[in-house]
């Protein structure tokens, strides 16, 4: 069986042209739309507090803190 010679350009798969390029866009731009919608939705569920987080302390006031370190006894 003898070997056909297929010239590079004949022998593609495919062509580059401006329909791939379109194609690629609108992937894209799909891709950024449903990150977009994912990120919101996120943003809309997300709870005020961490979970799971300590509890925020108040910082003690100066009355309190001279009380704190005075002896139990007196």
């Amino acid at each position: 069986m003898p070997r056909t010679v297929i010239e590079p350009e004949k022998a593609r798969q495919g062509r580059n042209g401006p329909r791939i390029l379109i194609v690629l866009v609108c992937a894209l731009l799909l891709a950024m739309l449903a990150w977009w919608g994912v990120e919101t939705f996120g943003k809309a569920i997300a709870p005020d507090e961490p979970v799971g987080a300590a509890p925020a302390q108040e910082p003690a006031s100066p009355a309190r803190a001279s009380a704190d370190r005075q002896p139990a006894g007196g």
